[in-house]
Parts: structure tokens; C-alpha cells; sequence
């Protein structure tokens, strides 16, 4: 399969798999592009398994952020998630 591609402007959202091979073009701007990428997967990966298990958001992060965020960053009450 040949590659194709997605041209985008500011403030688009792309979705593909994540086994999918992705690249951005060369930056020949002056300006600094920004970038976000998340990942999604079953909630009892990050209680069993590192690096997960000693990560830990910066304190100055966490203060500023509304219970709704702090969520989306994956504060919840420990359990056992099959």
C-alpha cells in the first residue's frame, strides 16, 4: 500500500490506528509546531504495568487543573479493571 497523504490546517484533529505508520512533513517554517498525541487503552494496563506505575504529573499542572481534566489525566480511584 502506497503512503497518502492528509494535509491540515491549525487546530485540525486526525484519527488513525495506532499500528498505522505516521509521519509529519519537515517544518520549514520559523515557527515552532506543536504537536499532541494520545494514545487510548484499557484503564488496568496503567495500574500493572511500567512505566506507568511511577509516573506522575508536575504538581504545578495538577493545581491548575478542574476536576473534569484531572479525570481525562487519569486520576481515578484505584480498582481492579479486567
Amino acid at each position: 500500500m502506497e503512503g497518502q497523504n492528509i494535509l491540515c490546517n491549525a487546530g485540525d484533529v486526525v484519527l488513525f490506528r495506532s499500528d498505522v505508520w505516521h509521519r509529519g512533513t519537515a517544518n520549514t517554517s520559523s515557527r515552532i509546531r506543536y504537536l499532541l498525541q494520545v494514545h487510548y487503552g484499557q484503564r488496568m494496563v496503567v495500574q500493572k504495568f511500567p512505566p506507568y506505575l511511577d509516573f506522575r504529573f508536575d504538581p504545578d499542572v495538577l493545581a491548575q487543573a478542574t476536576p473534569r481534566q484531572r479525570r481525562y489525566l487519569g486520576e481515578h480511584p484505584f480498582s481492579n479493571y479486567g
